[in-house]
């Protein structure tokens, strides 16, 4: 079968895994044998305007942890986890839409190449063959397992799409306990400033009655007052005079103090002057005590000396 137009021939990069098996492999033997690459003919209508299939996107990109530390005292840190989890939630959204786009763009390049490979393969055309059926497999079982992986990734973005979205709704439901709680605690103090407001207007209404009483027995306490006025000054006058009285008494009390101050002087001179004499007397006493004791031992002597002399005078008239 012939055509008008004559397709270019491109390298060999991707491979669909359905292609058939039955396709006939004596040109692709030769080629490898030769050692040359093998390569395949692709159509320009069946050729894509870029290559899909080396994405650039962040495949293995660590995805972003969002701490958790448990219930937040207030608003501004849940609010600041909220805008973290969106963000998160958005990141994780657009990687995902970017990997599914990404999969379809393969899925359709697969198809394109299934279709070209089964037009050439039909239309009799003698078209170098893109390798031996052992490199066709290896090629489609590493297709295979990369599609497996970013199934995985899909899978494990699904899942954590799912959990943020479990988080984000925990966070409304303690955004809301907290506004609920804040809206509770803004009413108590509304209250206790309601409370306080009415205490405050009774303490009024108090000092008002105590002034509407006090305005009318003003011209009562006017009288009082000029009354306990003339009262002070003549209690003033007699504080006056026994204040003078109180100076003559002090000016006594303060002679009598020095009269008494000088009978002290002379009442200590005249205890040691006793106490002196009394030391005098008893030495005196001690010493008369001695003179007796003299005495008496003098005497005693003198008697002895009178007996002896007594008995002594008898024998020598004899």
């Amino acid at each position: 079968m012939a055509t008008n137009c004559k397709p270019p021939i491109t390298r060999s990069s991707h491979l669909s895994r359905s292609f058939s098996r039955n396709c006939s492999t004596s040109d692709g033997d030769s080629d490898d044998e030769h050692g040359d690459e093998p390569i395949l003919v692709v159509s320009a209508a069946c050729r894509p305007s870029k290559d899909v299939t080396k994405s650039n996107l962040p495949l293995t990109q660590k995805r972003k942890l969002v701490p958790y530390y448990g219930v937040h005292r207030d608003k501004e840190s849940l609010v600041e986890e909220m805008e973290t989890l969106i963000s998160a939630f958005q990141d994780q959204k657009f990687h995902f839409a970017a990997h599914k786009s990404h999969h379809h763009a393969v899925h359709m390049l697969n198809r394109r190449l299934e279709e070209h490979i089964s037009y050439l393969e039909t239309s009799g055309l003698e078209a170098r063959r893109s390798g031996t059926l052992t490199m066709l497999k290896s090629r489609s079982k590493g297709y295979k397992a990369r599609f497996g992986d970013l199934q995985v990734t899909v899978a494990a973005n699904v899942g954590e799409l799912k959990t943020l979205s479990a988080d984000y709704q925990v966070s409304r439901t303690r955004e809301a306990t907290l506004e609920r709680d804040e809206f509770a605690l803004e009413c108590r103090r509304l209250q206790k400033c309601v409370r306080t407001l009415r205490s405050l207007y009774k303490k009024v209404l108090l000092e008002n009655k105590i002034s509407v009483f006090s305005r009318e027995h003003i011209p009562v306490l006017e009288t009082k007052h000029h009354q306990l006025e003339a009262s002070v000054t003549e209690k003033r006058k007699s504080v006056d005079g026994l204040e003078k009285e109180l100076s003559k008494w002090n000016a006594k009390s303060s002679a009598a103090d020095r009269a008494r101050e000088s009978d002290d002087k002379r009442f200590k001179r005249l205890q040691s002057d006793n106490k002196s004499l009394m030391e005098v007397l008893l030495t005196e006493k001690l010493s008369r005590q001695k003179d007796t004791i003299r005495l008496n031992e003098l005497k005693y002597q003198v008697r002895l000396v009178e007996r002896a002399s007594s008995s002594s005078l008898p024998a020598y008239h004899n």
